[in-house]
Formats: C-alpha cells, structure tokens, sequence
C-alpha cells in the first residue's frame, strides 16, 4: 500500500512539473497576444492588470469632478492633460502634472487604501507645475481625491479651500508614446506668435467669475470681442473697457497681480483699451478688475478670462457709431436681434435707458438667459439705492459668495428682502426660480399680502406654500405674469428679460 502512494505522488509531481513546464500565451507591448517567446526574441511580459493593456508607456485623459457629481471640478484648470499612463509588469501607473504647484499645497488620492499623498516624480518651478505618479488597479473606477489651495491672489484676496474630489480616467483615450514622453508637455498648444503672422485679429473671449462658469458682472464694462495683436514675437490681448466704471484691471502673473497697460482712452465715448500679454488660447487668465462703485471707494472683482481659440478672425475696426450715447453709455435699441419680437423688447429698452441694464458689445442683450441669485441681489441693490450695511454677513457658505457681490447683499439682507436656505447657505450661483422671484420683488415692495390668496394660473397647485400669497400679490396688480398656456411655471429658473420687468417695478417705486 504504501510503495502504491509513493508510485502516485511521483506521477501526480512529473505531471505538475510538464503543465508548468507549458508556455501559455503572453500579451506584449506590440499589442500581440501569442506563446512563447516574443517574435523579436524577447521575454513575454505577463498581464495582470484588468484591461490587457500590455507593459509600456501611454497617454491618457482624464477629469477631475465635484465629489460625488458629474460636473467638473475646477481643480481640472490646475492640472495639464493628458496624463501619462505606465504599465510595469502589467501593473498600471499614472502621472498626472499639476499647475500652481506652490499655490497648491496638497493632493491626495486615495487608490484602495485611504488617502495619501502620491510620490512626486517631476517638479519644474520655473513653471510651477509638479508631476504626481501612483498605481491604478481599475482605470474604469472613480478614485477619491483630496485638494488644499492656499493662493494670496493679492493683498486683499486669498484663495484658501480645501475639497474634496474624484478623479476618472477616459480608456478609450489611451495611445501608445515613447517610453520618456511626457504627454504633458508634448501637448502643450503652440504659442500665438508662432501660430498667426504679425497683425491684428478678432477673438471671443468668457468673463467668468474666478473658479467658476458663472458669467461676471464684469461683462456690462468690457467689449465683445477682444483684439488680440501679433507683434514683435509676442502676443497681446487687448481689451476695451468702460473708462469711468472700471478704474483699473491687474492681471495675474507667477502669483502676482500686475496691472494692464493702458493702449489708448477715449473720454467722449467713455472707453478705454487695456492690454497684456498672452501666449495660448488654453490657458485661464486671472485677473482683477476694480470697479468704480457710488458711495465706495472701489470694489475689486476677481474674474478669469476663457478664450475662445476657434473664434480668431481678422480684426475690422469698429465704426464710431457704436450704439453709445453721447455720456459713454451703452444703450439697447430696436435694432438688437435678440430683442425683436420678444415680449419685454420695450421694458428693456426703458430700463436701458435709465441705465439699470445694459445690452452687449456683440449686440445682443440675451433677454431669454438664466439669471442667479448673486445677479438678482446686485440688481435689487442698484435699484433700491440701499446704503452700506453695518451688519456683517453670517451664511454658512459665505466663502463661496464672490467679493463683488457682498456689498451688495449685505443691505438687501438687512433690510429683508433676500434670505438664505435652511441650512443657512445663501447659494449665490444658484439660478433663481420664478417662486423665488416674486417673493423677492413683493418684500422689496413691501406690498400688503393676503395670507390665504392663490393665485389663478393653471399650474396653481405646483406653486409652493411659501410663495402662495404673493404670487398672486404680485399677479394681481400685473407686475408678474405666466407664461405659455397660463403656466406660472415657479421652479423654473428667471430669465434676465422677466428680471428687468420686475426691477422696473421697484425702480418706479423707488421714485
């Protein structure tokens, strides 16, 4: 019995000895999936990463989003894409290059273990970027990050948040590159002055708030579109403003705020023409515009430029006959596209002429775009002729109210005309819906409400409690109409065109 069992396990061993001894196929880093040995002769590199992307060098994009959302994070505007994607073995890596580097103080992932911060494989501080590099199990998981901003944008702003993140990788962007290629920079968008000849173009260009899509208020002071100049080896954009209402602009270089040259002024159309320098059309300009403000000495609004590459033309100057009156002040006329046929075409014009509204550059007024909470509040402001407030501000997400806006809603607060959430946020980039709107206009009004009142449109019961009495207020004496079908439709948002209606309202009480 007992030589039987020896006799067996010396046959079971040879035999797992021969399988192991068997060549099974192999994935090499030319895409090949075959046995043996490399055609060239080379060791098989063995896949064990989830995808089969076998060992080499690739670019890769990826995004950055909002924690637990869809939308993307503004951290994306710090980092350069594509990434780098490196498999070893047949484990993944990924490098990824972060711009602002001094100003971004810590970056953590978290790859299965919690997180940590990732080894620093690059670090140019020349161009303040550094390059991070850590191991992906799953390129086709979300992977949890943490960011921490500390930037001292100017003596007056500092940019300091901490939030966190989920980065995600787009597979189906990988390419195979060299093995010391750093897509980073191989992608780099060529510089202006070496894309066009010397000479002067047309460009469209965003006004955004800093860190954010939200259009700034600064866009009623500037002109649409920019010039942008090839001159000299350099390039320049060069931006007309309103000469009384802004009284300087500084942008952001290396960290430091540095004030635009001033091309050329003209007093008797109220315009001045600002430059500085560009290089690419990818890249964010910060920048600071100080605003003329009555009863302030100044107001500082901190704005990012967004250039639109595929809009340059060459550049036609405009003809002096520009749609301005003989003050410098921009005026909206019949002749405005987006205005003809539209239902408040004549309260716009009024509430252009009493220089409430303006229209803009391009000729356009954009009466139908979503308005939001911080754009109403400056309105309701102006409007009013609130004067300062003496209480401070105390919403929980105050950090995340722009500066340009907090003179403003500091009196609207105080005099209860706006309020906050439930959570004590006041939500500025929040777009304002048509309930939130007439119980706006109503306080600011101070109209007499009937507590138990409904107002008659067709979708009444859709029309929240607290809104109630004074939609139908503000419906009764005609300041507030429905749309389509007697819809009052109050969890849309308001348009700038139903806002100068309303505005017009309080202005004509105001008086």
């Amino acid at each position: 019995m007992s030589n039987r069992i020896q006799k067996a396990v010396f046959v079971w061993t040879m035999l797992f000895a021969l399988l192991a001894a068997v060549q099974t196929p192999a994935v090499y880093a030319d895409g090949n999936l075959t046995g043996g040995e490399s055609p060239g002769g080379g060791v098989p590199v063995v896949n064990s990463n989830p995808h089969g992307i076998a060992d080499g060098t690739y670019s890769m994009a990826y995004k950055f989003l909002k924690f637990n959302t869809t939308d993307t994070s503004v951290m994306q505007d710090y980092v350069i894409t594509p990434g780098r994607l490196t498999v070893q073995n047949g484990t993944m890596f990924v490098e990824i290059t972060l711009k602002q580097s001094k100003e971004t103080t810590d970056f953590k992932i978290d790859t299965g273990e919690g997180l940590y911060s990732p080894e620093v494989t690059q670090t140019d501080e020349q161009k303040n970027t550094r390059t991070v590099k850590f191991e992906v199990k799953d390129l086709t998981e979300k992977l949890k990050g943490w960011v921490k901003v500390y930037w001292q944008v100017s003596p007056t702003f500092l940019y300091d948040h901490e939030y966190d993140i989920h980065l995600t990788f787009d597979k189906s962007t990988i390419k195979a590159i060299a093995s010391g290629a750093n897509p980073a920079q191989d992608h780099a968008e060529k510089p202006l002055s070496e894309q066009y000849t010397a000479g002067e173009y047309a460009i469209e260009y965003a006004l955004n708030l800093r860190g954010s899509k939200e259009a700034s208020v600064t866009n009623d002071v500037v002109k649409h579109p920019a010039k942008f100049v090839v001159k000299e080896g350099k390039s320049y954009l060069a931006v007309t403003v309103s000469n009384k209402e802004v009284t300087g602009l500084k942008i952001e270089k290396d960290g430091v705020l540095t004030d635009a040259e001033v091309v050329s002024t003209n007093g008797q159309r109220n315009e001045r023409t600002l430059r500085f320098e560009v290089k690419d059309t990818k890249t964010k300009i910060f920048a600071q515009f100080i605003l003329a403000v009555p009863g302030q000495d100044k107001e500082e609004s901190n704005v990012e430029f967004v250039l639109d590459g595929s809009s340059v033309k060459p550049y036609v100057e405009q003809p002096a006959d520009d749609g301005l009156t003989e003050t410098g002040k921009q005026t909206v006329t019949g002749s405005i596209a987006d205005l003809e046929d539209h239902w408040a075409k004549a309260s716009i014009e009024r509430a252009a002429g009493l220089d409430i509204v303006n229209g803009y550059e391009d000729g356009t007024f954009r009466p139908n775009a979503d308005i939001n909470r911080a754009e109403f509040t400056t309105l309701l402001s102006r409007t009013l002729k609130l004067g300062p407030s003496t209480k401070a501000l105390s919403f929980t997400d105050l950090a995340d109210i722009p500066e340009w806006v907090k003179p403003h809603l500091a009196p609207v607060v105080e005099n209860g005309i706006i309020g906050g959430y439930e959570d004590g946020s006041f939500r500025a980039e929040r777009k304002i819906s048509r309930a939130e709107l007439a119980v706006i206009i109503v306080r600011a009004l101070k109209l007499d409400v009937e507590a138990n009142a409904q107002a008659t449109f067709a979708d009444a019961d859709r029309i929240p409690q607290w809104a109630q009495a004074e939609v139908a207020a503000a419906h009764k004496l005609g300041i507030i109409s429905g749309r389509d079908n007697n819809l009052f439709a109050p969890d849309e948002s308001a348009t700038r065109a139903e806002a100068v209606t309303l505005i017009l309202a309080l202005n004509h009480d105001v008086k």
